[in-house]
């Protein structure tokens, strides 16, 4: 007898009433969440209905991973079921998701009455993404006259990048881009925006400067460009030019002092 009345009650609880067949809410997610960021959405429940007490407590929150092509499609048509979680408040509320093992792709949050699979809310379809990084350097360096300044900049809102972030220098073409591989590698400075000064001694040709990140065990690279190391042209020496006017075509001019004015007419004639 207890057993019966227990399943009684289990499927009294998943029920939906008449009461709360009139339910709604509505979900507003970012549009863009980078891997590593806290991620927080925001509910409310919408409309006039009138709930019993602490009637939300039944109700769940599921976050979906979208497949590709299926975007807003419900829970069965095999969407994958991120977390599942309760709402906290009656009325409305910020949630913080934490723990989440993150994966590139679009996600959803929807809400569900009353532990059944009656779907009231659909936020909208949001992208989870790596960070990126923009990385700016000039197109030529010549050795000797500068250093290699290389700018970037991350997209993080709330965060600093983590501390093992790092840039590697390949020669242009190189595909085996591990830090073994790389001629110099660097650890990019604890902020989100900056500049690098790379010494470019030693370095001729093309080059490709990759940023990378690490994600649990493996580099993504998140940023990239391209410079080219040309050595300065050595200074031609300098040529004395000889005169090729014959001895007779070269003039030759005598200063002294003028003692009359005769004499100052003459001076002034050899001069013109």
């Amino acid at each position: 007898d207890e057993m019966f009345w227990k399943a009684i009650g289990t499927i009294k609880s998943e029920s939906v009433s008449e009461r709360d067949s009139a339910v709604r809410a509505a979900i507003a997610c970012p549009e863009v969440v980078v891997i590593g960021e806290p991620f927080w959405f925001t509910y409310r429940y919408t409309g006039e209905e009138r709930r019993l007490p602490g009637s939300h407590e039944s109700d769940w929150i599921g976050l979906y991973r979208i497949k590709e092509g299926e975007k807003g499609a419900r829970n069965e048509d095999n969407n994958t079921l991120v977390g599942r979680f309760r709402p906290p408040d009656g009325t409305s509320a910020e949630v913080q998701l934490r723990h989440i093992v993150w994966q590139p792709g679009e996600y959803q949050v929807r809400m569900f009455l009353v532990n059944s699979d009656t779907c009231i809310a659909k936020g909208n379809v949001f992208t989870v993404k790596y960070a990126s990084a923009t990385l700016e350097c000039p197109d030529e360096i010549v050795v000797e006259e500068s250093a290699l300044e290389v700018r970037y900049t991350l997209d993080y809102r709330v965060l600093l990048h983590p501390k093992t972030d790092w840039l590697g220098i390949f020669p242009k073409g190189e595909r085996f881009l591990t830090p073994h591989h790389a001629v110099h590698t660097v650890q990019v400075p604890p902020k989100n925006l900056g500049t690098i000064s790379i010494d470019p001694h030693g370095f001729e040709g093309a080059y490709q400067i990759v940023y990378f990140q690490q994600y649990e065990d493996r580099n993504v690279i998140i940023g990239h460009c391209e410079t080219t190391f040309t050595p300065k042209p050595p200074q031609a020496p300098q040529k004395f030019v000889k005169s090729s006017k014959p001895p007779s075509e070269l003039r030759f001019v005598k200063f002294y002092v003028a003692g009359s004015y005769q004499d100052m007419a003459e001076e002034h004639a050899l001069l013109l």
